[in-house]
């Protein structure tokens, strides 16, 4: 017999809940599910239950359903639906993150017709590719999915829903140099956390906040709100240990922009011992990178080049459509250490072809190409081949150019010069 779901109204829930004083850790325990089950109810992560459930809950917590649920008679949900849910998880999008297999993932979400999906659902697998899209730097994809994902969450009032997908809007847009649009979207989607009380939507909000203020050199308050968005997600039941990898990177490369090698280096370890304890397989290669530009800026060299060594062979078990831009230019500038103008030319080409949908990162690439062709051919100072590479006219349009000169104030290529001097280059 196929099973019927009912879909309940988060904030009337969590209301009833209060009325009743009764935690999410006693509604679990009463139930016989996770707390971490419950808790996505509270929050709207989770918004369909069967009604068998509900009836549970009701008697828990003596009162009518229709009091904490949402108005519409009860649906009945394929199989094929149950398997959506599965794969939209975030335990299953863990596991293919931490196994470096999110271009299957991206495979098994295209195998999924829309039309055949309830709206909610749609929209969540919209959402879904959005991220992913995002993840690959494929902008144009990422943009046309949250707006399809937007529209459906507005119409059937989805309010958690608006809130991830404005957050990874602000993510795209930053990507893109688009700061203002950014940081509008920014706003919404913190109005929306309070007014609808999405508590646990504030942690990945504040972070991705923080790195709007990185690329505008505010970095104490990314700082920050990156050390606020840490300590919300250890107050929730169930923490994020991948996200909180992510910020303590994020809060280390801050630093490093800052110059507090130090305070780089605490995070930066935090982050790759973090990484190491939930088995997140990605998290562990960007520490390692991370700490050997750290180690780089702090002249320490035998380390830089060990962790540089640990990262490279660990890429090896990669995906190459998963390969982080960033990281591939630490490995572009130890190629100018060693001199090894071979191994950068095929740095710079691999980039280029990667970041086709970010037109900053791929002028970034190309002006790369420029400073390595003069470096190699005359090994003139880095200063000069910089200036004249940046001044040097190439084939991009104008708005490339422009975008790579805002990249490189925003400190990924400025703070090498002074290190690349002191190498002779």
């Amino acid at each position: 017999m196929t099973p019927l779901y009912v879909f309940i109204d988060a904030y009337r829930f969590r209301t009833a809940m209060e009325s009743r004083n009764l935690s999410a850790q006693s509604l679990a325990l009463a139930l016989a599910v996770a707390p971490k089950t419950v808790q996505r109810w509270l929050n709207g992560r989770v918004r369909r239950i069967r009604i068998e459930s509900a009836d549970q809950i009701a008697a828990i917590l003596k009162m009518e359903k229709k009091d904490f649920l949402r108005e519409g008679p009860p649906i009945s949900i394929s199989c094929r639906n149950e398997s959506v849910d599965i794969l939209l998880s975030d335990r299953c999008v863990q596991v293919f993150s931490v196994a470096d297999k999110m271009d299957l993932y991206v495979k098994l979400l295209r195998s999924f017709s829309l039309n055949m999906l309830p709206s909610e659902q749609r929209a969540d697998v919209l959402l879904q590719k959005g991220v992913v899209a995002l993840r690959f730097m494929r902008s144009r994809s990422a943009t046309t999915s949250l707006n399809e994902a937007q529209s459906i969450y507005r119409a059937i009032k989805n309010y958690s829903g608006q809130v991830d997908c404005l957050n990874t809007w602000t993510q795209v847009d930053n990507l893109l140099g688009h700061f203002e649009e950014a940081m509008k979207k920014s706003v919404e989607a913190e109005n929306l956390i309070s007014v609808f009380d999405l508590a646990d939507k504030k942690p990945e909000l504040l972070h991705h906040r923080a790195l709007l203020f990185v690329q505008g050199n505010r970095f104490s308050e990314a700082v920050e709100l990156l050390k606020e968005a840490l300590k919300l997600e250890f107050r929730k039941e169930a923490v994020d240990w991948i996200s909180q990898a992510r910020r303590y990177k994020d809060l280390a490369e801050v630093f490093r922009l800052l110059k507090d090698y130090g305070s780089a280096l605490k995070y930066s370890l935090r982050s790759q011992k973090l990484s190491e304890r939930c088995g997140y397989f990605r998290g562990k290669i960007n520490a390692h990178f991370q700490l050997s530009l750290i180690y780089f800026f702090k002249k320490n060299y035998t380390e830089s080049f060990q962790h540089l060594r640990s990262a490279q062979a660990a890429e090896k078990y990669v995906s190459e459509k998963d390969l982080d831009v960033f990281n591939l230019r630490v490995l572009f500038f130890w190629h100018l250490k060693m001199k090894d103008f071979g191994a950068a030319r095929e740095n710079v080409f691999k980039r280029i072809t990667f970041s086709r949908s970010v037109r900053a990162v791929q002028a970034l690439a190309k002006l790369d190409y420029l400073l390595l062709s003069k470096i190699s051919k005359g090994l003139v100072p880095y200063r000069s081949s910089f200036e004249s590479a940046l001044l040097q006219t190439w084939d991009v349009d104008s708005r490339q150019r422009q975008a790579a000169e805002k990249v490189l104030q925003m400190g990924w290529g400025l703070d090498f010069e002074d290190v690349l001097e002191e190498m002779d280059l």
